[in-house]
């Protein structure tokens, strides 16, 4: 199948005209043409994931995050990002990205959240509708939904607790808000939407202070933990849309974070 094919089948669920101003997703590696028959998908493409694309022979690198973000000065060895521009040019790998436009899109990385986690009822955050409303199927303690954060996406939480209480177990959660990778600027829209709960990617250190005082919980689950969940029902649409190409998430990526 044409690489042209394959980028209409991912835009179809994620335009890029919903990217962020700021963003830099699509076609970032044109291929010399041939068809693709085999594509590797990833969260991002280290070094790594670009090896193994090219030990594989595979034609297409699909990832959430853009390769080239930055405008590149040079291209050298000494860098992550053209090392790996270099790998996959010499390979005829093409590369291609969703990333804030697969965040947005209705199907993408929050909406997945959003059902990992069984919200029902669900809203869009506005304006820019990245955040995702919505009560839990029971009520349950801020203890547990931590430990649920935890076993659903297979991470090690840290959680910023409402009003500088100590006391998680005491604290009742219905009303949650989840929102993947970086969503720590978000916390005064998630309680403007009265959400008793956040569950994010990251946070800094003063907004975590921040969300305290107006009484939000924030659940710091991990950047890559929270957005990879994509990955999965992508593949499942994309092998649905372009019959005869063979799709495979990543076998060797992890997060650039390890716990100890």
């Amino acid at each position: 199948m044409k690489l042209e094919k394959i980028v209409e089948a991912v835009e179809a669920i994620a335009p890029p005209m919903l990217a962020a101003d700021f963003d830099n997703p699509g076609l970032l590696i044109d291929n010399d043409g041939s068809d693709i028959k085999k594509v590797l998908v990833a969260l991002d493409c280290t070094p790594p994931v670009a090896d193994e694309a090219a030990r594989g022979g595979y034609d297409l690198v699909i990832t959430h995050h853009p390769l080239i973000f930055n405008p590149i000065k040079m291209i050298s060895e000494n860098s992550s990002v053209t090392a790996v521009v270099k790998k996959l040019i010499r390979s005829n790998i093409a590369f291609y990205c969703a990333h804030t436009n697969l965040d947005i899109a209705d199907g993408g990385v929050n909406d997945v959240l959003a059902s990992i986690f069984g919200l029902r009822n669900v809203e869009k955050g506005e304006p820019e509708n990245y955040v995702r409303i919505g009560y839990l199927p029971i009520e349950m303690s801020l203890y547990d939904l931590i430990r649920l954060t935890n076993e659903k996406l297979h991470t090690v939480s840290r959680c910023a607790v409402a009003n500088f209480r100590n006391d998680p177990e005491n604290i009742a959660i219905r009303r949650v808000a989840v929102l993947g990778g970086a969503g720590g600027g978000d916390t005064e829209l998630v309680k403007a939407y009265d959400a008793d709960a956040f569950i994010t990617g990251e946070i800094k250190h003063n907004q975590a202070i921040d969300a305290q005082h107006i009484g939000l919980s924030v659940i710091e689950a991990g950047h890559y933990e929270t957005e990879r969940v994509v990955l999965a029902p992508l593949i499942n649409y994309l092998q649905k849309a372009t019959f005869g190409v063979e799709y495979k998430m990543s076998e060797c990526e992890r997060s650039p974070l390890y716990t100890f």
